[in-house]
């Protein structure tokens, strides 16, 4: 499901600007204000029913409707992309280098109709990502209800490759709209381990599909693999579901983050004691509740909380909010200038491109006290290991960072979980400004 968005500016849209937009909830149907970036990717919730995605949006004076304001083919506000079900299976027909495996994608068309898309797939290796196979084919969706209909259904059959020493491949799936604007993104695994020729046969459904779950790790499979393959599926969730860290919630509060690196933070909080907690990207308050009530465990410290966008939130006497953008250097100055003799730990959070976090770096690193903790979070996308396709980001902007400071050092024993959404995010302050060297307790 995704949010109708409404043009509330003046007509004047620029690549990487602000707008402000009025949503309409694709569940309860109600509508709020905020502001998104335009050419980006955006996090939008609704502040009744708190439903919350990530939508791309790229518009122009021309895309926007004259008569309703709402902005047209260039963004994919409009459309309803309804993941319904995706079927596979091989079938050993031979010797293994001969094994043939059909794809089959079963789509769902509401709200499409009259509309082409551009549906590609690419198929790589698990262990080093290397292309294996790809295709791409114009989809006209049926709008029609039946979720088995064939005109919504992709079928290819993936040749001999060369990869069939592999028991499963990565697929990555876009799709986009004639002008391409991207609509919908996933990493699938396509098991390809070898069956009996019948067993292919009696697992196939009646449309071609296979209704199978994804094999147990094989003894062969390295450690990175399986948490690569864990934390695949623990983001994207299973076909037809939405996102688990999507609907994670901190006392009926959602939060949007990895249980375990929340448990990392109060590890943290515990050992560093900050008298102030800076986070950025406040979105429903979930993650700032949470910080406060371990503060609230450890006997002091306060949590300030910066957003574009000012929605309803939970209210705590350690929590102050702040509605602006993290990358205001002023607002930042008149909010820690004057903060210098206390303990400062800082949580990016907001907007994940490379060059918006990269900038927050830049102005954050600063404050971060020694021996403290400068934390990126959603690291893991554009292929760290998901959302391959959402450009650089976070992970990037860290490996910018590194290169230009060294007061800071990737603290890789917070990772101890294995699943983190913030690889290479926990950066340690190991060298005050003046070249003390106040902490080195980091692994390398």
């Amino acid at each position: 499901m995704l949010f109708d968005i409404f043009s509330l500016s003046a007509g004047v849209y620029t690549a990487g600007g602000l707008i402000r937009v009025q949503l309409r909830c694709p569940r309860c149907g109600a509508r709020s204000e905020v502001h998104v970036r335009n050419g980006d990717w955006n996090d939008l919730a609704c502040p009744a029913c708190r439903f919350f995605t990530r939508q791309f949006l790229r518009a122009a004076a021309a895309t926007v409707e004259p008569f309703t304001g709402r902005l047209g083919h260039a963004t994919v506000a409009p459309y309803r992309f309804d993941w319904a079900r995706i079927g596979w299976w091989g079938a050993c027909l031979g010797p293994r280098e001969e094994r043939r495996v059909p794809v089959c994608f079963q789509l769902a068309g509401r709200g499409l109709n009259g509309r082409s898309f551009l549906f590609r797939w690419t198929a790589r290796r698990l262990d080093d990502d290397r292309e294996v196979a790809s295709s791409a084919a114009v989809w006209e969706p049926c709008p029609c209800p039946d979720p088995a209909c064939r005109r919504n259904r992709l079928i290819w059959w993936l040749p001999p490759t060369g990869a069939w020493d592999q028991e499963a491949l990565a697929c990555d799936v876009l799709v986009t709209t004639e002008d391409g604007a991207a609509l919908f993104e996933r990493r699938l695994e396509l098991d390809v381990a070898p069956v009996e020729a019948t067993g292919a046969d009696e697992s196939a459904t009646e449309d071609g599909g296979a209704e199978a779950a994804a094999p147990p790790p094989s003894p062969q499979q390295t450690e990175a693999e399986v948490v690569e393959r864990f934390h695949r599926l623990y983001y994207y969730g299973s076909p037809g579901e939405h996102q688990v860290w999507a609907r994670t919630f901190w006392l009926n509060v959602p939060c949007l983050q990895c249980p375990l690196d929340l448990w990392v933070y109060q590890e943290i909080l515990s050992e560093v004691r900050p008298d102030l907690v800076v986070e950025t990207g406040t979105l429903f308050g979930g993650n700032a509740l949470f910080l406060a009530q371990v503060l609230d465990r450890l006997g002091g410290g306060r949590v300030v909380t910066i957003d574009l966008n000012d929605l309803p939130r939970p209210a705590h006497p350690r929590v102050y909010y702040v509605t602006g953008s993290s990358t205001d250097a002023e607002l930042v100055r008149g909010l820690l200038g004057e903060r210098s003799g206390e303990k400062c730990l800082v949580i990016l959070d907001s907007h994940h491109s490379r060059e918006h976090v990269l900038a927050e770096l830049r102005l954050f690193a600063p404050y971060v006290s020694s021996g403290s903790y400068l934390i990126v979070t959603d690291s893991n996308i554009n292929g760290h290991p998901v959302a391959s396709r959402c450009g650089p980001g976070p992970y990037e902007a860290v490996e910018d960072f590194l290169r230009e400071n060294d007061e800071f050092q990737v603290d890789r024993a917070r990772e101890k979980f294995k699943l983190t959404f913030n690889p290479m995010g926990y950066l340690k302050r190991v060298k005050s400004p003046r070249g003390e060297q106040p902490d080195r307790g980091v692994t390398p």
